[in-house]
């Protein structure tokens, strides 16, 4: 056994040595003294600013007996260098209303203080400890006189029993798992899932409960990246005895000991099986709707172009120009594929122009114009019962709008235009032009891209030529 530590010699210390180690419980002297100005933090045996007796007066440890070694773990010349923090640790379980009791106990001279404290052992885990601290003259010095024990079975019992309730009262999978990957506690319904019981699950690794393939692969990562310092969260399947393979969404929280390091992961783990299937049915059924509504696109494009046949793969040719120009002006995904199915089937109205007007092989006289202009409008009204979830009937009402209100049906300006319809109007003419006509050849790619730069800001709008001349000198663009 190892004899109690004493720094400060004097008659009364060698007889007050042989009696520490008589006593069962704890047993911590201070020596109380005055500190102008404040102690000093980082002076070994003064306490720490956060704890209990700084600055004035100043607590000095200079004995401890064995009981502190059977209670935290430490030796009793380890609890030298300790000071108060054993009895008042820092973080979570620091106490300011007690750290002024005790100080109130060193103010009022020979005042016996009793009182219950959370504190922590050498693993940091926290334990419950009674505390009794009185101020004595030993050999002319003043001194404090803390005996430690254990809080009584009785108020741990109870203690834990609130716990138990409310964890065990959860439907939620809750587990704590120590850095060595072995669970440490566990509630009823988890252990009720695997169909054991809580010693079977208690104080085996978490590779003994799951496998060393599931363990490996998909848990162990996880809970290295929780022992790091980062909550995490995950989904994976599980096979339990008594509930079969399960979808868990599982999260890991990392606990910090006293010493400032992830001890523990806490595992909160809830069974979202019926949720996965029907997010599952959810993705399996939207991806039918999607293909329905492909297909329907599609039919609209071969409608329109078997009206219109010198303008075959118009739409398919300016979809593929304005999805590309929307792309590098950095446009979300979602609005992205809108303007894509809106370029598709812009020109679906001209089913209701007659096909001489779309087929005539000469230019067209300002009245046949008009008529071909109210295809904009014929296209809104077919597609309006459509519910998209884009705004697809209102970029095919813009794409023949100008930034300077001469375009129609509406005569919008600048900022009156949405985004996607100023895309499709600048794709829309850059490929009409670059294509033959019935009443004329195709003027090409070349005279496309100058009639845009030379209406930039004007008819069209700056960012979208620009993108457009970009994508033409790089090669990019073509309808290939």
């Amino acid at each position: 056994m190892e004899m109690p530590q004493v720094s400060t010699p004097g008659p009364l210390f060698p007889l007050l040595s042989t009696l520490l180690n008589c006593v069962e419980d704890g047993v911590l002297i201070y020596e109380i003294g005055s500190a102008p100005g404040g102690a000093d933090p980082n002076m070994p045996g003064v306490a720490n600013p956060n704890m209990p007796g700084v600055a004035n007066p100043l607590w000095r440890l200079i004995g401890a007996n064995q009981g502190i070694e059977n209670i935290f773990g430490i030796t009793a010349g380890e609890a030298l260098h300790l000071n108060l923090q054993v009895l008042a640790p820092y973080g979570e379980h620091y106490d300011s209303k007690k750290v002024e009791i005790v100080k109130n106990a060193v103010i009022s001279d020979g005042l016996n203080q009793n009182l219950t404290w959370m504190a922590v052992d050498n693993k940091d885990i926290p334990i419950p400890i009674e505390l009794s601290i009185k101020t004595v003259v030993l050999d002319g010095t003043r001194c404090a006189v803390a005996t430690v024990k254990k809080a009584c079975e009785a108020l741990v019992k109870d203690q834990t029993k609130k716990f138990e309730f409310i964890v065990n009262t959860s439907w939620e999978f809750m587990t704590l798992i120590d850095s060595n990957y072995t669970y440490e506690a566990v509630n009823d319904v988890y252990v009720k899932a695997h169909g054991r019981s809580i010693d079977d699950i208690t104080g085996r690794s978490v590779e003994q409960v799951w496998g060393a393939e599931l363990f490996y692969n998909v848990i162990k990562k996880h809970l290295d990246e929780c022992f790091c310092g980062k909550a995490v969260n995950y989904r994976a399947w599980f096979n339990f005895h008594s509930l079969g393979r399960r979808c868990l969404d599982v999260t890991y929280y990392p606990y910090y000991g006293q010493k400032g390091r992830v001890t523990h992961a806490v595992v909160v783990s809830r069974d979202i099986t019926k949720q996965k299937a029907a997010e599952d049915l959810l993705n399996e059924t939207a991806k039918r709707l999607r293909k329905t509504v492909d297909g329907a696109i599609t039919a609209i494009i071969t409608m329109t172009e078997m009206r219109d046949p010198f303008t075959a793969g118009h739409q398919r040719r300016v979809a593929k120009l304005a999805t590309l120009v929307a792309k590098h002006m950095g446009l979300d995904d979602f609005q992205i594929e809108g303007i894509h199915v809106a370029a598709s089937v812009h020109d679906v109205g001209k089913i209701c122009i007659p096909s001489e007007l779309l087929s005539k092989p000469s230019a067209l006289t300002s009245y046949e114009y008009d008529i071909v202009k109210t295809h904009v409008l014929a296209g809104v009204d077919i597609l309006k019962n459509v519910d998209f979830p884009w705004p697809v009937t209102r970029t095919i009402a813009e794409h023949h709008e100008r930034m300077d209100g001469s375009g129609y049906p509406y005569g919008l300006k600048e900022d009156q235009i949405s985004t996607e319809g100023k895309i499709l109007a600048v794709c829309e003419v850059i490929e009409a032009m670059a294509s033959r006509k019935p009443y004329r050849d195709a003027l090409g790619i070349n005279r496309a891209i100058d009639e845009a730069i030379q209406n930039r800001g004007t008819l069209y709008d700056r960012r979208v030529v620009d993108i457009c001349q970009k994508l033409f000198l790089s090669k990019k663009l073509n309808f290939e």
